[in-house]
């Protein structure tokens, strides 16, 4: 059985999925330097696919030894 994956993410569920502070979150989104943000009304959201694709464009390949 597959779970269920939600298509937007708040703050503070992006916060808890990566397991960092909210505060985080907040200065990634003043910046400009965190998944690009959607505004819904006064809402910030984030899309799965932001996320997905902002957390791949951090990841590090291993150095070989």
């Amino acid at each position: 059985m597959s779970e269920w994956v939600r298509p937007w993410l708040s703050p503070e569920d992006l916060a808890a999925e990566l397991d960092v502070p909210l505060r985080s979150v907040d200065v990634w989104n003043h910046k400009g330097t965190g998944p690009a943000a959607t505004k819904v009304g006064k809402h910030v959201r984030y899309s799965r696919k932001a996320v997905d694709q902002w957390l791949a464009a951090r990841t590090e390949t291993p150095l070989a030894s």
